[in-house]
This record gives C-alpha cells, sequence and structure tokens, in this order.
C-alpha cells in the first residue's frame, strides 16, 4: 500500500498503544482541549501539571501536621530531603548575591539541622 509502517517499528505493543490511545482521548474529552490550537493544549497542559504539583506539594506539608500522612512525613524527613534543599537554597543565594553575614548564619543553622 506504499507509505511507512508504523507498527512495526514502535517499541510499545498494540495494546498498550490502544490504551495510551483511550487515555489521552479521555484526558481531550474531559478537560476538552480537542478543540483548542495545539499551542494552546500545550499551554494548559503546562498550566494544569503546575498546578498539580502545587497541590501535591502543599498537601504533603499540610498532610502530616494533621497525623493522616506520619509515614510519608516520616520517610522524608529522614531522607534529608528538606535539608538537602534548604543547603541548595543557601548555596544558590551565595551564587548570586555573594555570601552576607545573614546568609552564613542560616547556612550554619541549616547544617547544625542537619547533623
Amino acid at each position: 500500500m506504499g507509505g511507512y509502517d508504523y507498527t512495526r517499528s514502535s517499541r510499545i505493543g498494540p495494546v498498550k498503544r490502544n490504551w495510551l490511545q483511550k487515555k489521552y482521548f479521555l484526558w481531550e474529552v474531559t478537560f476538552a482541549t480537542y478543540m483548542l490550537e495545539p499551542w494552546e493544549r500545550l499551554l494548559f497542559d503546562i498550566i494544569w501539571f503546575t498546578l498539580s504539583l502545587l497541590a501535591f506539594y502543599s498537601l504533603s506539608l499540610f498532610l502530616p501536621d494533621f497525623g493522616i500522612s506520619r509515614t510519608i512525613s516520616t520517610h522524608i524527613k529522614e531522607s534529608g530531603v528538606i535539608e538537602w534543599a534548604q543547603i541548595q537554597m543557601v548555596q544558590l543565594v551565595d551564587k548570586v548575591h555573594g555570601v552576607s553575614e545573614d546568609v552564613k548564619k542560616q547556612g550554619e543553622y541549616v547544617k547544625q539541622a542537619a547533623s
């Protein structure tokens, strides 16, 4: 029939591809993105993804205060992610603005809290 056969070169099997197509169609129909231009659809997806990440982040900070998610909170605190992020922010401020006394004190506080 001519043309390129996309079914043979795909790494995703036809069952998974069909499932992904259905999920993508469901996404487009649910949020009515099928009637948007491609750049509008991309913008919508970026905004939706960003807002979702912010919501999940705020929930991860909010829920441990009420004891709903003690296991996740304990895991995050014990893994050192928060201290690592604080140290990275201090180093970023050092690079951008130079080292000031307030930043040095904050850095020492973060290092003491991490140990």
